[in-house]
């Protein structure tokens, strides 16, 4: 296939600027995971081959601005949708004459005009590849990568966008569900966050197996345009996963030693520890559940998530799922009740549908 290199250019009131080609802006690379599965780390790392463009952040379009596009009044959904700092000041989507629109100022009123998704969600990397903070090769870039951790509008994307892949992240839960019950003290602005609650310890292990559960349909629907990615596994060896990743992305990767200084450019932390950074990619999260879930808490991880996660080479203990039923039980609210069992039969039944087969990669186990 020959590729599309026709780029356009746009006349501004004070300079010539050059467009990324449509087939680039097509060549959308949908990065999702649960919450706290590792996608922010994966998401920069992505973004470091020099033909693909990572966003400065998760842009919220898919599962945010869309779904508001109606139902809220026309000032506060623009205001959404302008919400990243690289979308255009005035000059730039004017021309010449300083009250006309140049060719770019006429497609974006075009998109606001007719609300296409796809229009509208090819503005972010478009606008971002315009501003001054974009360092890239404008001719190079094949694919432009944003990320989520909400199922919520994969079909949409599959229809709107059919050039675009997907790399689904998955992580052990008991990483996952700690991460957020941790994350969950802190909002609550409990004075003890070392202590879980039960309804977060619930809540996040359906929210996990939910989750992936809907990743694992989609991949069964689409199995050529979705790869995954296990955070161990890229925590364990970064440089032979991207380069995987990168090759499913836009052909070919990186030499290893080139990567790894790459790496060492990424810094992180501890979301739920203001002291706990580091540079390049770190190992420590891995196994911090083992000492901060107790007895209860994993048997209940278990009895809730341990099937699906047994699909990815998770060994979690076998556990009756009447622990599960049991814990919701206990719960001191009524509606929580109610709305965690509606929640847990809602998964028994999704993971009896949910094709058996696993993912494209031939899971190992871990342990």
């Amino acid at each position: 296939m020959i590729k599309d290199t026709t780029q356009t250019t746009i006349q501004t009131n004070s300079a010539s600027l050059v467009e990324p080609s449509d087939e680039m802006l097509s060549r959308l690379v949908y990065l999702m995971g649960p919450t706290r599965s590792g996608t922010s780390v994966i998401f920069r790392s992505l973004g470091l081959h020099p033909r693909a463009m990572s966003l400065p952040g998760e842009t919220y379009f898919v599962n945010r601005v869309w779904k508001y596009r109606n139902r809220v009044d026309e000032r506060t959904w623009r205001t959404l949708l302008c919400a990243p700092r690289y979308f255009p000041p005035r000059d730039l989507i004017r021309g010449k004459d300083e009250f006309e629109p140049n060719s770019l100022g006429r497609r974006y009123a075009g998109a606001l005009k007719r609300k296409s998704f796809s229009e509208l969600y090819k503005l972010y990397p478009l606008f971002y590849s315009l501003s001054n903070n974009f360092d890239k090769e404008l001719p190079s870039l094949e694919c432009w990568i944003d990320k989520a951790n909400n199922w919520r509008g994969l079909l949409t994307i599959r229809r709107s966008l059919p050039m675009a892949r997907f790399v689904f992240v998955v992580r052990d839960p008991r990483s996952v569900i700690l991460s957020n019950a941790r994350r969950n003290a802190r909002r609550k602005q409990r004075s003890d966050t070392t202590e879980n609650t039960l309804t977060d310890i619930i809540q996040m292990s359906l929210y996990w197996r939910f989750t992936t559960l809907m990743m694992l349909r989609f991949t069964s629907q689409n199995p050529g345009s979705v790869t995954w990615v296990r955070y161990e596994d890229f925590v364990q060896d970064p440089c032979a996963e991207l380069n995987r990743l990168y090759t499913f992305m836009v052909g070919d990767g990186l030499r290893n030693d080139q990567l790894e200084a790459l790496l060492q450019t990424i810094s992180g932390g501890a979301t739920n520890s203001r002291d706990e950074s580091y540079g390049g990619i770190s190992k420590v999260p891995m196994t911090r559940w083992s000492d901060q879930l107790d007895e209860r808490e994993l048997s209940i991880i278990s009895s809730i998530s341990g099937n699906t996660a047994e699909r990815f080479g998770y060994e979690l203990r076998t556990v009756s799922r009447h622990v599960a039923l049991s814990a919701i039980l206990s719960l001191p609210s009524l509606q929580n009740k109610m709305l965690m069992l509606g929640k847990f039969m809602c998964t028994e039944g999704l993971e009896l549908i949910t094709p058996k087969q696993p993912p494209p990669q031939a899971w190992q186990s871990l342990y």
